[in-house]
Order: structure tokens, then C-alpha cells, then sequence
């Protein structure tokens, strides 16, 4: 039996719990960074208290009262909550204000309008034309669907407030949900005129579209959309704004560092003092990290948050590229935050659109949604006869410049809820 030694040389990063923490912060979205915020100025002698103003909450105008940042950030627990701050109420009347928040406060759980305008008006003295008008106005709120007299009429907003123009879809959402309900496909491929494929997936469009919109917005645990990033429109340009209060830096009283005392103490004021250091830089690091992701998301998505439709493609490795960061830092910056703009707000991370490449040889690309709109093309114009399998999807996309593979194409149709060739019949 022979035994050798053996010299292994390894590297390895091992991270300070600093570093960790650094991360940490990077990843906070704005209510978790108000929190931290608050505990330190609690917590740490040195910092000198900051008046601050609070979080914006998504949809909200710019006028905020300023307050104490350790006050607790308030859960929106009513529909007024969600949708009042949306409105600039020095456009309208005092009658048309109190008319906003009587509607507000009549919209069932889900967030639709039960009564007419004529019932609103019976008990409480309004015209029911005042109480029309201001209904058709939060119409156009957020959440998309709000203040719908029935649920066709909620999914048909939300349709329009996507920009989305399909006339099957339309009918169907207007006309025929009993029969989606119960699954009867057939019958409104029958009633409507078209292919029992096409009425497939429509409904699966539909199902993306959500029949309670002010579902988890209101209640006594729910709280308000916070966006992390507002992007606002001068002239031609944009305005990338963090939303943090105007917080910028924690200050310190020099007075305890100056304090004539042991040894221990002192080192306890040097350490507090540290840490002070460590979050301003931390902290400074977020701001400069999530503005610049800021910047490139509303050049690259402009088109798309000023006209609607699809967002263009961006991924996560050329942001990074752009910033001279690593795609990690900036996946983990994107993670769990919210960005307003004109008109909306979602998810961050959905305005990072994974795109699929065309040829080599030629730079531009298209987006995941835009080669899911091809292929559903594609399956509209086949012939009831020669029915079209994956592979000749593929060849199909080869001839207009994208590469994909047979399994991609299957996902993506799957995902449209388009069944395979065999089941189109």
C-alpha cells in the first residue's frame, strides 16, 4: 500500500461580516433601509437624530407632510388609502372630493362598485352626474380594474389599461366567462366563429388578468406599494429619484468622541463610530447602485412606460456591464424592489426582459414576449390540414432570423397554452 502526500492549493473568497452586510443593505428595498435606519438612530449614541420625510407610497402625488423618520410607516387598510392619494384633488370641487371618498368607501372587498350612481346619490345628496363623473375618473386608478360594475367590465379595463387590442379577447371577457368557467370551449369557438385553439389562448390571457384587484391592497394587514425608484418625466429627459425620505447620510456628535473617558468607553465610542462609517458607505453604495440601474432602466424601457405593450430587451449582465458592476450586485439590487413612473408601477426585476438572439451576425434582439407573438402568429395562420409541429416552428423562426431550439419552442407555446400538433386538431 503506497500513501503519497499531496499539496492542494485552493483559493477561496471568505467574506467579512461586513462585506455581508454591505450586501445586505444593497438588497433592502426602501420600507426594510427605513427600518434599519430608524434602529441605528435609536441604538447608536453618536448619530445625531434626522428629520426626514416619509416613504412615497406607489401612485402617490409629491406633497408629503414631513415627520419624524422613527415613526412607524402606517399600512394602507382601506380603499380610500389605495386610491385617494392618486388623485389631485385640487383639480376638482369640495362636492367632487367628498363624492371620490363616498365611492371609495362603497367598493365591495374585491374592489368593484356594487351600487349605481343613483344609489350613491339617494343617500347622500350628491348628483348622481357628480358621482358618474368622479366613478369614470377612478376608473383609470390603480390598481387597473378598480371601480368596475361587474367583473367584465373589470378584466376589460385591465385589457385597455394594458393597450391590448384583440377583439376575440374582448368578446370573449364580455360576452362569454360563464362558458370559461365551465370549460366550454367548443361552445364559444362556436358562438364566436373561431378555432377552438385561438379561444384557448385567449383565455389563458385572461387568466393573467386579475378579477379582484384590490385583493391583499386593503385590510388591516396589508401594506402599500413602496417603490424603491420614481422615474418622472422633465421635457425630454428623465428623473431618476431613490425613494429613502431624503435621507442621505447619518451625522455624528463629535461631543462622546471627545468625551474624556477610559479606555473601554473609548472603545466603544470608536466602534460606534465605525459602524457610522460603514452604513454612510453602505448606504451610499445602494444610492449610487439602484440610481444608475435607475437611469439605464428608463432609457432602455422609455417606449415601453410612455406607449405600453412589451418591454424591450435588457438583461441583467449589461446593465452590469454598463456600470462596471457584477451581474450578482446588480441581481441583487433589482431583487424585491418597486419602480413608479408616469402612469404605473411594478416589479423592478419585470422590466428585465430576457431576449431571445437573432443570427449572430446581426446585433439587434427580440423579446421572450415578442417570439411568444410570433409564434402564436405563426399557429394563426396555419391550415387545418397541414398543422405545424415544433420543429417546423423552428424552421419557420430560422427564416426570420431567430435562432431557437425545438424544446425552447415547446416551452414557450406550452407556456401560451397552445397545445402540441397532435392535440390542435
Amino acid at each position: 500500500m503506497h500513501l503519497s502526500g499531496v499539496i492542494l492549493q485552493e483559493q477561496r473568497q471568505v467574506m467579512s461580516l461586513q462585506q455581508i452586510e454591505s450586501i445586505n443593505i444593497l438588497s433592502m428595498d426602501a420600507q426594510s433601509l427605513h427600518e434599519l435606519i430608524t434602529k441605528e438612530q435609536e441604538e447608536n449614541p453618536l448619530v445625531v437624530p434626522v428629520l426626514c420625510e416619509q416613504l412615497r407610497v406607489a401612485g402617490s402625488g409629491d406633497l408629503w407632510d414631513n415627520s419624524l423618520l422613527n415613526i412607524p410607516y402606517a399600512a394602507c387598510e382601506t380603499a380610500a388609502d389605495v386610491l385617494l392619494p392618486q388623485i389631485d384633488m385640487r383639480a376638482f370641487t369640495s362636492i367632487e372630493e367628498a363624492a371620490f371618498r363616498l365611492i371609495a368607501e362603497s367598493l365591495n372587498e374585491s374592489g368593484l362598485l356594487e351600487v349605481t350612481p343613483e344609489d350613491l346619490s339617494g343617500v347622500s345628496g350628491i348628483p348622481s352626474d357628480v358621482l358618474q363623473k368622479c366613478i369614470n375618473v377612478m376608473k383609470t386608478l390603480e390598481p387597473a380594474g378598480v371601480c368596475a360594475s361587474s367583473l367584465a367590465e373589470c378584466l376589460e379595463l385591465q385589457l385597455r389599461s394594458r393597450r391590448i387590442e384583440d377583439a376575440l379577447l374582448f368578446e370573449i371577457v364580455k360576452n362569454h366567462l360563464a362558458d370559461v368557467a365551465a370549460g366550454h370551449i367548443s361552445r364559444i369557438a362556436e358562438k364566436t366563429g373561431s378555432r377552438a385553439h385561438n379561444v384557448k389562448e385567449r383565455i389563458v390571457t385572461r387568466k393573467s388578468l386579475n378579477p379582484r384587484p384590490l385583493n391583499g391592497l386593503v385590510g388591516e394587514k396589508a401594506r402599500c406599494v413602496v417603490p424603491d425608484i420614481i422615474l418622472s418625466r422633465e421635457g425630454a429627459s428623465w428623473v431618476v429619484e431613490l425613494n429613502d425620505g431624503g435621507f442621505r447620510s447619518f451625522e455624528t456628535d463629535g461631543r462622546f468622541a471627545q468625551a474624556d473617558c477610559g479606555d473601554d468607553l473609548c472603545e466603544y465610542f470608536r466602534q460606534k463610530l465605525q459602524r457610522v462609517k460603514f452604513l454612510n458607505n453602505a448606504i451610499e453604495r445602494r444610492r449610487n447602485t439602484l440610481t444608475g440601474i435607475g437611469r439605464i432602466v428608463a432609457q432602455k424601457q422609455s417606449d415601453f412606460i410612455l406607449r405600453g405593450g412589451a418591454p424591450a430587451p435588457l438583461s441583467i449582465s449589461s446593465t452590469a456591464d454598463a456600470l462596471g458592476l457584477h451581474a450578482s450586485t446588480v441581481s441583487r439590487a433589482v431583487n424585491g424592489k418597486y419602480v413608479q413612473y408616469p402612469g404605473g408601477f411594478r416589479e423592478l426585476r419585470d422590466l428585465f426582459a430576457r431576449g431571445a438572439e437573432r443570427d449572430r451576425e446581426r446585433t439587434d434582439r427580440i423579446s421572450r414576449e415578442g417570439v411568444k407573438r410570433i409564434i402564436r402568429d405563426i399557429l394563426d395562420a396555419e391550415e387545418k390540414g397541414a398543422l405545424l409541429s415544433d420543429d417546423k416552428i423552428v424552421r419557420r423562426l430560422n427564416l426570420c432570423g431567430i435562432k431557437l431550439s425545438r424544446r425552447t419552442v415547446a416551452k414557450y407555446r406550452s407556456e401560451m397554452g397552445l397545445a402540441g400538433m397532435h392535440n390542435r386538431l
